[in-house]
């Protein structure tokens, strides 16, 4: 979970993160998210919202097994839906959140 951090913030810090329903929406929209991930704790209409707009612009989903709360530590905002803007960020954060956490599931 803190290599998992570390990485969150640095994607944050190079400005590669976005955070919140709407903001990350309109990056999927804009084809610019490399990688959508979804807290488990989020409502179940929010979940099949974004799983529908990612589907529709083919961006990559992840429903991690990771809550808002966890998610507040992590970034500094408590938020359910992140998006990661470029490619290599995404992948080594797909593979910690799937190394850490284990329950994933790839949407």
């Amino acid at each position: 979970m803190n290599e998992l951090h570390a990485m969150l913030s640095m994607c944050r810090k190079a400005g590669k993160l976005v955070w919140g329903f709407d903001s990350v929406k309109n990056t999927v929209l804009s084809r610019s998210a490399s990688l959508v991930i979804l807290c488990k704790d989020l409502s179940a209409k929010t979940v099949k919202e974004m799983q529908f707009v990612c589907a529709k612009q083919g961006a990559k989903t992840l429903l991690a097994n990771i809550t808002m709360d966890q998610m507040d530590y992590m970034i500094g905002k408590k938020t359910g839906v992140i998006a990661i803007c470029e490619e290599n960020l995404a992948n080594r954060v797909e593979q910690l959140v799937a190394a850490t956490e284990g329950g994933n599931e790839r949407i």
